[in-house]
């Protein structure tokens, strides 16, 4: 995000040229789905402290299918930046802080379902308990860290 601002302090035109303005439908969606998938994330951890198995896994599974329909909006939000990554500074930074967050997207979509999958098939042991908690708190930071990129990928250019 730094290198993203500091590029934009030292341009006049943000975006550059006639760069069309990113697309803001598909970005305020994925926002959205992502801090709702707080909510199934704090609810298996609630279920992991009280060693609930099937409670746990129940929402592990629809944090799961949350994430994976959010990995799949990225898409969308990458072609509505409207710009190709190697068009400017501009596209490159864009482009860096959007794949840089999908990176943690698709950990987490990974590591969310494997979780998933060991407590469904009562494969989980008392020591994978704590781990579920530890992945919520991933959850919270994923989806709490988005909302400043996108209030600079999608809204930036439109006010600063």
């Amino acid at each position: 995000m730094a290198s993203y601002l500091y590029l934009r302090l030292n341009e006049l035109d943000w975006p550059p040229g006639d760069t069309r303005l990113p697309e803001l439908l598909i970005p305020t969606i994925n926002t959205l789905l992502l801090l709702v998938t707080i909510v199934p994330m704090a609810k298996a951890s609630h279920a992991a402290h009280h060693s609930d198995r099937l409670a746990v896994a129940r929402w592990l599974w629809l944090a799961t299918a949350l994430s994976a329909v959010s990995s799949v909006l990225r898409v969308f939000e990458l072609r509505g930046l409207n710009v190709r990554w190697d068009s400017n500074a501009y596209g490159s930074a864009a482009w860096g802080l959007l794949i840089l967050h999908t990176t943690l997207l698709v950990v987490d979509l990974f590591e969310t379902g494997a979780f998933a999958v060991l407590f469904q098939l009562g494969h989980a042991q008392r020591k994978h308990f704590p781990d579920v908690s530890d992945a919520a708190d991933y959850q919270y930071y994923l989806s709490v860290i988005y909302v400043p990129i996108y209030l600079i990928l999608f809204w930036g250019p439109r006010l600063l």
